[in-house]
């Protein structure tokens, strides 16, 4: 009996110097939907920091006699040491749960931590492999706006403008604007009501509706009324044109002015009940001057002493449906002209599309 268990303790140590250790399974790293060329170890969740740089379309920077990796991606920027936890993410100082690994004239760093200090949202795993979106490639997945489902959208546009001059102060003069809109749609139904206040126009309220194939109006200071017309979908088409064709323009792959803009996650957040990406573009006024000057009609000369102050957009997009839940644009043109008028134009925008199927909240006074 002896014998025979030392026979199998032998046969046992023989078979696991024969076999080889498992080794670690290499998953491809999805950007935007698309395989690349770069794999993480799925035990660990490491990859070489140059390949996952030229991966995702950043710049990447070695420097051998401090054994220190610099990656940047748009305005974001993360430094890393050989066997330190110590990073530098944006310019502030992190702590890694463990320290980045020597490979070559590269690191071995959790690919998930340098996504995420990148700008880069983070989905997951699908079939073994790392799923990453960029910025970019979350707003040109979204889906266009669709004003015949269920929901509540609501736009809100304001608009200032102001010209002084110090020679003449009595001929400065400025000016602002205002426009709402809230459209609710359920089942077929809608409810309309357009706000605007512009100088020397009386603000007020329009509504329009369209329930249980009728449709009605009212103006501000009158009661509603039976119109005949116009039936829903002129008033879609309508609204179509104001909204959905911008909104799509604006998101489309051949808008230029995403071309050279700055995308970058922001974070994640709840909105309607869901997980939304937050995603910010910023445009340079060496990006935004030639598409407005054409769009002005004016040349390089004549748009010499205007220029762009600001041009922010925010994104709230859930990155499992493509939906736009809201965006937001803030936009700021500063200017001298040649009789020394300063000018200064401001505007901000914001859409909310909220997917709820709630019936509409109907005024008391609406005709039943």
């Amino acid at each position: 009996m002896r014998r025979l268990i030392v026979m199998l303790l032998t046969l046992v140590s023989l078979l696991a110097v024969a076999l080889p250790a498992a080794a670690a399974t290499a998953t491809p790293i999805v950007l935007d939907g698309q395989n690349t060329a770069v794999s993480m170890d799925s035990e660990t969740g490491l990859v070489t920091l140059d390949q996952f740089a030229k991966a995702v379309g950043a710049e990447y920077k070695w420097v051998a006699g401090r054994q220190e990796a610099t990656v940047v991606l748009g305005h974001r920027s993360m430094v890393l040491w050989a066997a330190s936890p110590k990073a530098v993410v944006n310019g502030g100082v992190r702590t890694l749960a463990a320290a980045p690994g020597l490979s070559g004239n590269t690191l071995l760093v959790p690919a998930k931590v340098v996504a995420e200090a990148l700008g880069l949202y983070v989905a997951g795993e699908k079939d073994g492999a790392l799923v990453l979106y960029t910025g970019m490639g979350l707003i040109r997945s979204t889906k266009p706006l669709n004003f015949a489902a269920d929901q509540i959208l609501s736009t809100r546009t304001r608009m200032s403008m102001s010209m002084t001059s110090v020679a003449e102060p009595e001929a400065s003069e400025s000016f602002s604007m205002s426009l709402g809109q809230t459209l609710h749609t359920y089942q077929g139904d809608l409810l309309l009501k357009m706000d605007m206040a512009m100088p020397g126009e009386e603000s007020g309220t329009i509504e329009m509706a369209y329930v249980d194939g009728k449709s009605y109006m009212r103006e501000p200071g009158k009661n509603w009324m039976a119109t005949g017309e116009p039936e829903p979908d002129m008033m879609l088409e309508i609204l179509s044109a104001q909204f959905a064709e911008q909104w799509d323009a604006s998101l489309s792959s051949e808008n230029p002015a995403l071309d050279g803009a700055v995308v970058t996650v922001t974070g994640t957040s709840e909105m309607d009940g869901v997980t939304v990406v937050n995603v910010m573009v910023s445009m340079t006024e060496s990006n935004m001057m030639p598409q407005i000057t054409t769009a002005m009609g004016l040349d390089a000369a004549d748009a010499g002493d205007v220029g762009i102050r600001k041009y922010v957009q925010t994104y709230a997009i859930d990155p499992v449906t493509g939906m736009m839940h809201e965006a937001h644009t803030e936009f700021q043109m500063a200017g001298v002209d040649d009789a020394g008028f300063a000018g200064d134009l401001r505007m901000e925008i914001n859409v909310r599309v909220n997917p709820v199927s709630l019936p509409l909240e109907l005024p008391a006074d609406f005709p039943r």
